[in-house]
């Protein structure tokens, strides 16, 4: 399940996405908030902040598999290609997943369902 999670939930782009729609929330108040508070946060350093946030989800996600398979002693993760053809979706864990390359733990059960497109 965890698996499916790096993949989906905490993937890179979709942290991203998350961070700039919550940054931009943010920045319209940064020049007012300023005004109020001198030496608080401006527009520029919110978007190098912004930017190092996005940059560690990137690193994180390609070091998060082997400190798991290191610290619980699970093995190495492999790469599995996830493809759909036609409608439909795939699910991980009751996750979904979009297509592609995931790394999942060989010796850990998982789910891996096909559902069908609505009708």
């Amino acid at each position: 399940r965890y698996a499916a999670h790096v993949s989906a939930t905490f993937s890179p782009s979709r942290i991203a996405s998350i961070v700039e729609t919550l940054g931009a929330l943010i920045t319209p108040a940064l020049e007012r908030h300023e005004s109020m508070w001198s030496g608080s946060i401006d527009a520029a350093q919110q978007a190098v902040d912004i930017q190092e946030i996005k940059d560690y989800t990137t690193e994180r996600v390609s070091d998060v598999h082997d400190e798991i398979s290191s610290e619980l002693r699970i093995g190495s993760s492999v790469n599995m290609s996830l493809t759909v053809t036609g409608s439909g979706a795939i699910h991980l864990a009751d996750i979904p997943l979009d297509p592609g390359v995931i790394k999942i733990f060989p010796d850990l059960d998982a789910e891996l369902t096909a559902v069908p497109a609505p009708v």
